[in-house]
């Protein structure tokens, strides 16, 4: 049998895995993934919180419980279908727009 020597050894691409080499699964397609991941996190925590929480703060405020968190919460509904849409086509198109010249 025939090998040749690469000047990484002699080491099989599952043992470079277990070994902690990441550089090809932080490339391409999975950072891209993992960009658009985080961006919908923390924007859906703000969608969320934010007219939640303050619909309870007010509703304390006015003593009008539960009617403005109910708005709330509708609110939050609404905004979380805007930020998922919008968040979704645009990782699709930066993955559409990243497979093209391939």
């Amino acid at each position: 049998m025939n090998q040749t020597k690469r000047p990484g050894g002699n080491v099989s691409l599952s043992e470079k895995d277990k070994s902690g080499d990441m550089s090809k699964a932080n490339s391409g397609p999975t950072k891209l993934f993992m960009l658009a991941v985080l961006d919908l996190t923390w924007q859906m925590v703000v969608v969320v919180l934010v007219p939640i929480v303050g619909g309870h703060e007010l509703d304390k405020h006015f003593k009008t419980t539960p009617y403005i968190t109910i708005v709330g919460f509708i609110l939050a509904m609404a905004g979380s279908y805007v930020v998922i849409k919008r968040v979704f086509d645009s990782y699709n198109k930066q993955s559409l727009n990243g497979t093209k010249g391939k």
